[in-house]
């Protein structure tokens, strides 16, 4: 069968129990199908018999993939517009902050919110730590966070510490300090997505949007500087330390 009789062709492992996929409508060939593993060398290729029912069923999968897709994308263009018509739209006075994650913020907190404090949602989602009291040599021993909550949302406020710390030096300078504390860079997420969290809380609660005293000169350099720490703290020994970090005055 030549590779070119179908859009996907199919290589049968001497064993019976594996099957290998070419596209053939490419530039990748049989042969080349087969070159990816030295014991692919020894399949047999399936005859048209065989081959038109994968092909028909890989051919129904592709378009199932690409309606979801679809079907996805017209799921967040319709969420992130709702970000514009409602307070969660100051949200993204905060750098780093696409209406995408603003969306999934107002989603749980709702507005009017749904929460009489910044608290109450930490704890719901699962951040809360566990207590554990054991009379008066040490009332409370702190252990790990809850997880009590929905993992969704603690990787939403996970994701949006990293990304405001990455983009605002305020923020990025509490992941920092967190780090080095010895907290690692879990631990350091979650300390800024904290504070990340109790920021987008008041804002909401306040409807105005996030303003600081940062020079706009310092939101510029921060996201190099950022980049230039991480590479430091991932390979310490062949990217030096870029030294404090100096704001303009």
């Amino acid at each position: 069968m030549s590779p070119r009789e179908f859009p996907w062709g199919f290589l049968l492992s001497p064993e019976g129990d594996s099957c290998l996929c070419y596209s053939s409508t490419s530039s990748m060939s049989m042969t080349s199908a087969a070159a990816l593993s030295p014991p692919a060398r020894s399949w047999t290729v399936l005859t048209a018999a065989c081959s038109t029912p994968h092909n028909q069923g890989l051919q129904q999968l592709l378009a199932d993939e690409t309606h979801w897709l679809q079907r996805q994308q017209w799921a967040f263009q319709n969420l992130e517009a709702i970000v514009f018509h409602t307070p969660a739209q100051h949200l993204l006075s905060l750098r780093g902050l696409s209406p995408r994650w603003a969306a999934y913020y107002l989603d749980l907190v709702g507005y009017p919110p749904r929460f009489d404090w910044a608290d109450q949602v930490w704890a719901f989602v699962g951040f809360d730590t566990v207590l554990d009291q054991s009379g008066d040599d040490n009332p409370e021993k702190r252990f790990c966070i809850s997880r009590r909550g929905e993992t969704f949302y603690r990787n939403v406020f996970s994701w949006m510490g990293l990304l405001v710390a990455s983009h605002h030096p305020t923020f990025g300078q509490t992941f920092i300090a967190a780090e080095e504390r010895g907290m690692g860079v879990w631990g350091a997420t979650i300390h800024t997505a904290h504070k990340v969290h109790r920021t987008c809380f008041r804002l909401l609660l306040d409807n105005r949007p996030y303003h600081d005293d940062t020079h706009p000169d310092d939101l510029a350099r921060w996201h190099a500087y950022w980049l230039a720490y991480r590479r430091h703290r991932r390979e310490p020994k062949k990217h030096p330390h870029p030294g404090p970090w100096r704001p303009t005055r």
